[in-house]
C-alpha cells in the first residue's frame, strides 16, 4: 500500500474521496465507520465497516472468503451508475487482494 494513501476496510481510498478532500470526513477507519452517509441507509455506521470489525472481527474485507458479498453490491452510491459501480468492487477487490492490510 502506498504510504500518501489511506484504505479503509472495503479498499475505498479515503484519501481520494471529495468529502476527506474537503475536510468533511476524516477517514472511514478514524471515524470507525461512522461516515456521514451511514444515516440514508438506516445505520449508525457503514454496514461494511460494521461486518469487518465486529461481526467476522479481521482487518479488513480482503481477507474474508465472500469478497465482495452481497452487502457490497447493495451499497451503491445513488449517484453512480451500476457500471460505475461494478468498477469500483472490481477495484477494490484488487486493491484489497494486492496487499490485503
Amino acid at each position: 500500500m502506498e504510504p500518501d494513501k489511506m484504505i479503509s476496510v472495503c479498499g475505498t481510498i479515503c484519501t481520494e474521496c471529495d468529502y476527506f478532500k474537503k475536510k468533511e470526513c476524516r477517514g472511514c477507519n478514524i471515524v470507525l465507520g461512522k461516515v456521514w452517509w451511514s444515516g440514508y441507509v438506516d445505520a449508525s455506521s457503514c454496514p461494511v465497516y460494521n461486518c469487518v470489525t465486529t461481526i467476522k472481527r479481521i482487518e479488513n474485507c480482503g481477507l474474508c472468503s465472500e469478497l465482495p458479498c452481497t452487502l457490497w453490491y447493495n451499497l451503491k452510491d445513488p449517484k453512480a451508475t451500476t457500471e460505475q459501480h461494478n468498477r469500483s468492487i472490481v477495484d477494490r477487490v484488487k486493491r484489497l487482494k494486492k496487499d490485503p492490510r
